[in-house]
């Protein structure tokens, strides 16, 4: 399907429109814009303008004229409004309509247009009235006929100036384009419409053209539903050169893709067929973003050795305690009989089915106390914290160079935790079957625990794809794990305010203090071969809880501080929500990587999303 247009002649650029009809509006109040209907001479004349915020009255000396301010201002979209057009040809003209309160385009305004001329002629306008578009652009069609004669079309619209367009109609030399437009990525992302523009060679080159420009001054413009469409340009000045742009817009009106061709020229009498071919353009992702992502790091923990293969088996005490305890009986087992004996009686219970029951009568037990319960259901939430955990960091991505290179710096600012409130409702052995606890979002202190920062360099590809190159990061995982305990998860279980260390924790639920006087009783001392007071036992007691539980579980969970030796690289799909190139959002992202722990390599995933900020 070939669509045709017919146009005349560019000679100037819009800057110069704008700041000649800038001026035009301000302070030349007897400029002469357009030919009057009504004048009896048919002199130029300047047409009454509305201006809705004043009633400022009349000019005597413009013939009434109103004065005062105006709320708008039009342009011309071809620059140069006096045009030539060839004998049966057409020649659009544009408008384009700005506020003069914000300096932004206005759309869906009514633009009236009235062509003029000696009555000798037979062109026609294919509209009397046509809207802004998004752009604020307003465009309607001369067609030219075959008499030679001259017109001025005029674009008017309340409160604002008018735009007057000067025509001749002339027998000349001319040819013809016809161009047809291919899309190679069209798998990756398809373009509709797609729209063709030509520009006479002296306003632009290619080479001046940046990814996305989209420039508003053009010689001729014809619009494609797709590439099985041609766009055809017809009666074009024979010895011409154009420069040609195709634009191709994506789902939501953005400038998605583009092609350009310099220095093509008109023969007389010949139809010359060029073909381009749509570049994706990639997707701007430089800017701030809040982001959030999700580590899976168990099986990083069980290879840094016995300490993570025994935190792990904590965690999963809370998945399935009756099934994990179970497995702490046989251990028992085969440590004091032999682990022969183990064996076997793993193998019989195994083909007897005992150790599901076992597990489920254990876990019934639990069900049954309400204590119990709800301390499984806090660790459950602990295990989902540290199964997936959720990190809030601020994303900041650069510029590098050419060839859409970036650099990122992602600097962890929080992290997304359960709120630890027990579940009056839950059941062991159901962890991993319900969904996510609520996260509420926590600001950490960096510095403090060494957490993540990571600094990489990228690039954008296929038009939405960010790919991030290997990378290492700083990242202590013992530390993170003792903050969250410390000022999350043992306040809890005492009543009291953070930060609770362990020791506290023991320290509350064996009360030394009690032990010492049911040890002495009422006289505060006992006696067997020496006397040992009650401040002595309680401060045995103390002793022991802050020995074992304090500087021991604090070196314990220290163990697994892993830092500098975690390396990943990444990926992720950038997404445009509105029609320029810059991204708003992140979407399905990933890391993939590696933690070097004791000359050991375990792999590890995280996902990542990010918003970008205001």
């Amino acid at each position: 399907m070939a669509i045709a247009v017919k146009k005349g002649r560019v000679k100037f650029g819009v800057f110069i429109s704008l700041c000649g009809l800038w001026l035009l509006v301000t302070s030349c109040s007897d400029a002469r814009l357009t030919h009057n209907a009504d004048s009896d001479d048919g002199s130029i004349r300047e047409r009454p303008a509305y201006n809705p915020t004043s009633d400022a009255g009349t000019d005597s000396e413009n013939d009434g004229e109103p004065v005062g301010p105006r709320d708008y201002v039009l342009l011309p979209a071809q620059g140069n409004t006096d045009l030539i057009v060839g004998y049966e040809s057409s020649q659009e003209l544009g408008v384009y309509l700005y506020s003069l309160a914000d300096g932004q385009p206005v759309p869906d305004a009514l633009i009236n247009w009235l062509m003029e001329g000696d009555g000798s002629g037979n062109a026609q306008l294919n509209a009397r009235n046509t809207y802004t578009d998004t752009y604020g652009l307003a465009s309607v069609r001369f067609n030219a006929g075959n008499v030679p004669t001259e017109y001025s079309v005029t674009a008017s619209y309340p409160g604002a100036n008018n735009v007057v367009y000067q025509l001749t109609v002339m027998d000349l030399p001319v040819g013809s384009l016809e161009v047809t437009v291919r899309h190679p990525s069209a798998s990756i992302y398809d373009v509709s419409p797609i729209n063709v523009r030509i520009f006479p060679r002296q306003e632009l080159q290619c080479s001046f053209l940046s990814p996305g420009m989209w420039p508003a001054e053009y010689f001729a413009q014809v619009d494609i539903a797709n590439t099985s469409e041609t766009a055809r340009f017809d009666n074009l000045l024979a010895g011409d050169a154009f420069t040609i742009v195709a634009t191709g817009f994506g789902a939501i009106g953005e400038i998605a893709a583009q092609a350009c061709q310099d220095d093509v020229f008109i023969e007389e009498n010949v139809t010359r067929n060029i073909e381009m071919v749509l570049q994706l353009l990639p997707l701007n992702p430089v800017g701030q973003y809040d982001a959030q992502s999700w580590w899976d790091l168990r099986q990083a923990l069980l290879e840094t050795g016995s300490v993570g293969s025994i935190i792990m088996d904590i965690l999963d005490l809370f998945e399935n305690p009756g099934e994990q305890i179970l497995d702490y009986m046989l251990d028992a087992l085969g440590y004091f009989v032999g682990g022969w004996v183990e064996d076997v009686v793993e193998v019989f219970i195994d083909l007897t089915g005992l150790d599901d029951l076992i597990a489920g009568w254990i876990n019934d037990l639990i069900n049954q106390s309400e204590t119990l319960r709800e301390f499984f259901s806090i660790g459950c939430d602990l295990r989902r914290m540290v199964t997936r955990l959720q990190i809030l960091s601020v994303l900041d991505i650069g510029k590098l160079g050419s060839n859409f290179e970036v650099f990122g710096v992602d600097t962890w600012v929080g992290l997304g935790i359960c709120d630890f409130t027990p579940n009056p409702d839950f059941q062991v052995g159901e962890c991993d079957n319900t969904d996510d606890c609520e996260r509420i979002a926590i600001v950490i202190d960096n510095r403090e625990l060494g957490l993540l920062r990571g600094d990489w360099q990228g690039r954008v590809l296929s038009y939405n794809h960010l790919q991030i190159d290997l990378h290492a990061i700083d990242f202590n995982y013992g530390r993170l794990i003792l903050f969250v305990l410390e000022q999350y998860i043992f306040p809890l279980l005492v009543d009291e305010e953070p930060p609770v260390s362990l020791e506290d924790v023991f320290a509350d639920i064996i009360d030394c203090a009690g032990l010492a006087e049911w040890v002495t009783g009422s006289d505060g001392e006992i006696c067997v071969i020496g006397c040992v007071t009650d401040d002595q036992i309680e401060g045995f007691c103390n002793s022991a809880i802050e020995l074992v539980f304090g500087t021991f579980f604090e070196s314990f969970v220290s163990a697994l501080s892993f830092d500098s030796v975690m390396q990943m690289r990444g990926d992720v799909t950038l997404v445009n929500d509105d029609t320029d190139l810059d991204v708003e959002r992140l979407t399905d992202g990933e890391y993939v990587g590696n933690i070097t722990v004791n000359d050991r390599s375990t792999p590890f995933t995280a996902t990542f999303v990010g918003q970008r900020r205001e």
